[in-house]
């Protein structure tokens, strides 16, 4: 579609989009900042030129500023209470 080889489909855009989304939102969801700021970035690659992505990419900026993202990608196991039990970074 972005090649103009097919016509857009309205529908399937609109579902991939909100996939996509629900991918980053889990990745946020657990912490990862590092990852969903990836993930970000690979949605407004997509969907780029087949939908507004405008408010992606203000997201991306702001994700972009959060310490998570600057540490890069790193493991940890927190307990109910938020303690931290292990960690490991890459």
């Amino acid at each position: 579609m972005k090649d103009k080889l097919r016509e857009v489909d309205p529908a399937l855009v609109v579902a991939e989009r909100a996939r996509a989304l629900d991918r980053l939102h889990e990745r946020e969801q657990a912490g990862e900042g590092y990852f969903a700021f990836g993930e970000l970035r690979s949605i407004i690659a997509a969907l780029d030129g087949l939908a507004d992505t405008t408010e992606l990419k203000d997201r991306l900026a702001k994700l972009a500023n959060d310490p998570a993202c600057e540490q890069g990608p790193s493991r940890r196991r927190l307990t109910s209470n938020g303690n931290v039990l292990w960690k490991q970074t890459f």
